[in-house]
């Protein structure tokens, strides 16, 4: 095992663990607002992922009922758009450790051949990561703890919808009810 999926199998655990306690913490009025999803959305290069609750009284607040059936589709899934960013120190102080790491070691995290790309597998194994914690059981159970079988995804902020779908599969590959084939018929189309 080398220093890159050392380190990212360890704060991958670390990341899951502050996802439950986040989870268990999420403020009564989000709570009560029916969440009906929830996100890790991530900057480029897999930097600062932050964790989002997408509930139907703020997808209410934000989406005008009269959008289009594509645009209404945006305003329900896009986490930064009607996702709630829930707030932890936790979090936080995971998110910038991620990017610290990524500084302080080039040779993993970026690209040679482009100075302001980062590497795939720099990608890959922070998308496994987090896609591991956020589907894991005890970040399940929490939720279902709580009365909530939110649709999951990963993505990034105004990023590439093709690892948006790969996720949602990855996290949702078995579900079929409503909400989950509403999801699946969004990223797909945003994957196209």
């Amino acid at each position: 095992m080398d220093a890159l999926q050392q380190f990212v199998d360890d704060w991958g655990r670390r990341w899951e663990a502050a996802l439950v306690a986040a989870v268990r913490a999420l403020p009564a009025d989000v709570v009560a607002g029916r969440i009906y999803a929830a996100a890790i959305a991530v900057a480029d290069g897999n930097t600062v992922p932050a964790l989002f609750a997408h509930t139907e009284s703020r997808l209410a607040e934000v989406a005008d009922a009269d959008l289009d059936p594509d645009e209404a589709a945006y305003f329900r899934w896009w986490p930064d758009e009607s996702g709630i960013e829930v707030q932890s120190e936790e979090l936080a102080a995971l998110a910038a450790e991620l990017g610290e790491w990524a500084d302080a070691h080039p040779e993993f995290s970026a690209d040679p051949e482009d100075e302001f790309a980062w590497s795939d597998r720099w990608i890959a194994e922070t998308d496994r990561a987090l896609i591991r914690a956020l589907g894991s059981d005890a970040v399940r159970r929490t939720f279902a703890a709580i009365g909530i079988d939110p649709v999951l995804v990963v993505t990034e902020t105004d990023g590439d919808p093709a690892r948006a779908s790969a996720a949602f599969e990855a996290l949702n590959g078995n579900r079929d009810d409503a909400a989950a084939r509403d999801a699946r018929a969004f990223w797909g189309a945003a994957d196209d």
